[in-house]
């Protein structure tokens, strides 16, 4: 059995990944010879809708059994869903290789729809997986994987243009397939628990305190990579008092303020250590509650057992009653409608309009600036939001109490409020970002299209994708943010669901018939009628061309707007969380509410 470090396996999935985006861009990269193809399949003159019907037939077989896989994580391993799902993943790429040698459309359409489906296990499971085992580097971690996306895609548009025009489209499929299946393999040989999930709801904990004879009747225990070498503390110590321990270490005592200043009992130096650490397994202290790491099961005392799973209704329920799910998840789907038109008419419209005559010098360009935005935008996103978060908890008093409070499981309603407010706080400051960026890169977009030059064309849409790709991996940051840890993965697949069938689903069938209807010349349906006049006629319809384009740029409008309302829904939440704390801590302490007289300040009779 293989059990690869937390690096290693951030290194694994983002390799898969880039493989994976790299199969999506083999289309878009060679239109010339997948129109020919469609066209000796006699498919009738609308050769875009067909073209544009390719790309999104993957998303059918995705959307469908994500929720699938997103459930079937309750149940099995991980890892070997993932192992199976990219072997179907393998399998659907040689089948869509096979398509070109009997040059059947149709079979091209169903394994591209079989892809989606081997693929549905590996987006909905990997990212929290990498997520639960990045221990303090999580926004950074996200960040890389998440390069992967126009690297990926980017990297497909060269090589499906290199491989096509050398030996034929099939064999760009071919090797990628063989490829991928060896990795496929490799998830079989990694045990689930060399980085265990968190899959299901911990067991309410009493509210009551524990009295002092049942916490001695029940000593804590705990169960990690490394035994815990500090002694165990004494039971009366192991609860939560409102009484410092006189034996306590400084830490012990400390009351970290939250919450506009209110004091609240905190955890233990060791529990937070081996949250901090990122390495625990799993940690139950007793009738004291439950210490784990994000990823791990919660396990132990009768107090850590987690619940049974739950059914398909219940796991809707609670990720679409979630308050910024769905509008997070319509901003996500404006950002996959517009990227993939881009994706999948990026070299056509280039051409288009005339700033490139043939398709490979369109691909390789327009595949480098995306991969080249992609690299730069993703990562500096992620770099950007952490450090407005440690701006917010400097501000609010509150700083690392996300990463101590991470580890740790909710004992009482009152911790439980914290918890809910350090994540939306965190939130709304991955919101922020993205309402700015998503924002400033409509505004760079919109005078862009009207360039005439191949510099000002290109360096505007190549600026604009710098600032458009800093939202990448907070969209999915944001999606674990809003849900309840348990409900990630099934989340992930129902955010999937949504945004293909509002967003990349319908987006290159609709443009292509934008584009075949404004600028039917320059659509290329048959490559050996490339001819001078063809030329000059596309010449005339390029205002066409830079109206498709301008209706992608307006999906990005939707982008800021959603995100912008869901930062202030946090801020909101955040703001009640505060009010709601200092009413309690009001009514529990009435004679708080003003400062009593200092006796020691007044005057002395002589």
């Amino acid at each position: 059995m293989l059990r690869p470090s937390a690096s290693v396996l951030l290194g694994y999935f983002t390799l898969v990944n880039i493989f994976i985006y790299l199969d999506r861009g083999i289309i878009p990269g060679a239109p010339q010879e997948f129109s020919d193809f469609i066209i000796k399949n006699e498919l009738g003159t609308a050769t875009d809708v067909w073209f544009g019907l390719l790309q999104s037939a993957f998303i059918a077989g995705l959307s469908v059994s994500s929720l699938v896989f997103g459930h079937l994580l309750h149940y099995f391993s991980g890892f070997w869903l993932m192992g199976v799902g990219l072997t179907m993943w393998s399998c659907a790429v040689l089948l869509s290789g096979f398509s070109g040698v009997v040059e059947s459309y149709s079979l091209l359409l169903v394994a591209r729809i079989l892809s989606g489906v081997g693929e549905a296990s590996y987006a909905s499971i990997a990212p929290v997986f990498i997520c639960d085992n990045a221990g303090d580097k999580q926004g950074l971690w996200i960040a890389i994987f998440y390069t992967a996306i126009p690297l990926g895609t980017a990297l497909g548009y060269i090589y499906s243009a290199v491989v096509a025009n050398a030996a034929g489209w099939r064999f760009a499929f071919f090797i990628e397939g063989f490829i991928v299946l060896v990795l496929a393999l490799l998830c079989f040989w990694i045990p689930e628990d060399a980085f265990p999930i968190r899959k299901n709801k911990p067991a309410t904990h009493s509210k009551q305190p524990q009295s002092q004879s049942q916490s001695t009747q029940e000593p804590a225990t705990a169960t990690t990579e490394a035994s815990l070498t500090s002694p165990s503390p004494p039971p009366s110590s192991a609860t939560h008092t409102d009484m410092p321990s006189p034996s306590a270490s400084p830490r012990e005592n400390d009351r970290a303020p939250l919450l506009d200043g209110v004091h609240h009992p905190t955890y233990t130096t060791n529990n937070l250590a081996e949250a901090a650490k990122g390495s625990a397994r799993e940690v139950t202290v007793g009738q004291d509650g439950v210490l784990s790491s994000p990823c791990a099961d919660d396990g132990g005392g009768e107090e850590g057992k987690a619940a049974s799973p739950p059914s398909v209704v219940e796991e809707l329920l609670a990720v679409v009653t979630a308050p910024s799910f769905l509008v997070l998840t319509w901003g996500y789907a404006a950002y996959a409608a517009a990227t993939m038109g881009f994706s999948t008419f990026g070299s056509s419209f280039l051409m288009g309009l005339g700033f490139f005559r043939h398709e490979t010098s369109a691909s390789s360009v327009f595949g480098a600036m995306v991969s080249l935005a992609g690299i730069l935008g993703t990562p500096l996103g992620g770099v950007l939001a952490d450090r407005w978060e440690m701006r917010e908890e400097h501000r609010q008093g509150t700083e690392g109490m996300h990463r101590d409070m991470d580890g740790v499981t909710p004992r009482n309603e009152e911790e439980e409020k914290e918890t809910e407010y350090m994540r939306n706080l965190r939130l709304s400051s991955v919101t922020f970002i993205m309402t700015v960026a998503s924002l400033v890169a409509f505004l760079i977009f919109i005078p862009s299209v009207y360039m005439t030059t191949p510099f000002g064309f290109l360096g505007g849409f190549f600026l604009g994708m710098i600032v458009l790709f800093m939202t990448q991996g907070l969209m999915n940051l944001g999606l674990l943010l809003a849900v309840p840890p348990e409900n990630r993965s099934f989340a992930f697949a129902l955010a999937t669901i949504l945004l293909h069938l509002l967003g990349d689903v319908p987006s290159p069938v609709l443009i292509g018939m934008i584009k075949d209807r404004l600028a039917p010349h320059c659509t290329l349906k048959d490559p050996s009628k490339d001819t001078p006049a063809r030329r000059l006629q596309c010449g005339k319809e390029r205002m066409g061309l830079r109206f498709t384009l301008l209706i992608l740029v307006w999906w990005f409008a939707w982008m800021w707007l959603s995100f912008g309302i869901v930062f202030l829904q946090a801020r909101l939440r955040c703001r009640r969380l505060m009010q709601q704390q200092d009413k309690d801590a009001t009514q529990k302490n009435p004679t708080t509410t003003a400062d009593p007289p200092q006796l020691d300040d007044r005057p002395a009779h002589v």
